[in-house]
């Protein structure tokens, strides 16, 4: 028998393979990753059933829009790490203006992901 899911990961991100990887990711720290691509699906993801435990932004294809992203988890009071290449370091150092618990530089280490998808959902 396996155990329950611990909570759920929204995942923001325009490109779906990166949202595959990340899914497979939270899975091993025994979290959902549910995958969310514009403002709209992430609203609906907050206002739905069961609480978010963190949120992984990817500000890249997001603009000046990811501000407004941050802005959303921020106010419904979940955690969140961006992640960032070095194309969109300005964007990504921004976030930290609203709310990011820290930027990490793609690509990231699947070991430092995970230590940091685990720090989000005890805060």
């Amino acid at each position: 028998m396996t155990d329950a899911p611990r909570g759920r990961v929204i995942l923001v991100m325009k490109r779906p393979g990166n949202a595959r990887v990340l899914d497979e990711a939270v899975a091993e720290v025994g979290m959902t990753g549910v995958g969310v691509s514009s403002e709209r699906a992430l609203r609906r993801a907050l206002e739905s059933e069961g609480r978010a435990h963190a949120a992984l932004v990817d500000v890249s294809g997001f603009g000046s829009s990811v501000r407004e992203l941050c802005r959303l988890l921020q106010a419904h009071e979940v955690p969140f790490a961006v992640l960032s290449t070095p194309e969109d370091a300005a964007a990504g150092s921004c976030t930290l203006e609203y709310g990011a618990a820290s930027v990490l530089q793609k690509p990231v280490a699947r070991s430092a992901l995970l230590a940091l998808v685990r720090s989000l959902d005890t805060r």
